[in-house]
């Protein structure tokens, strides 16, 4: 069993949060200031950041196990919410890969992904 801390800080203005996890530190901003984020990320912001870091992970992995060479790999998530209720309605990713293998290929690797994913070659 492995078992994680993270801590989560009010920095003295309001809606504004300091986490922190080992020594890295992220800074959580949701005032909205400006129709921006000044100070940190939206915690929505976060989440599709986490949910690429984690299938970058898994697609890297994945891909040198099945012999499909890559010099780059990066992905674009787009998250739809209707305020209707909590949480994305909707996932999109857009796999950008710089490659020399077939189109086929990759198609037929194309079964890693759980949400809509379009593949994009540089």
């Amino acid at each position: 069993m492995t078992t994680y801390k993270a801590s989560v800080t009010s920095t003295g203005e309001t809606n504004v949060y300091q986490t922190q996890v080992r020594d890295f530190k992220i800074k959580y901003d949701l005032t909205g200031r400006k129709n921006g984020y000044e100070e940190g990320l939206d915690p929505k912001e976060a989440l599709l950041c986490a949910l690429g870091a984690c299938e970058s992970i898994v697609a890297g992995s994945f891909y040198r196990k099945q012999h499909f060479t890559y010099s780059s790999f990066y992905l674009v998530l787009n998250g739809t919410i209707n305020d209707d209720r909590p949480g994305f309605d909707e996932i999109k990713m857009d796999a950008h890969f710089d490659t020399d293998e077939s189109k086929k290929v990759q198609k037929s690797l194309s079964n890693l992904w759980r949400i809509p994913v379009q593949f994009v070659i540089i």
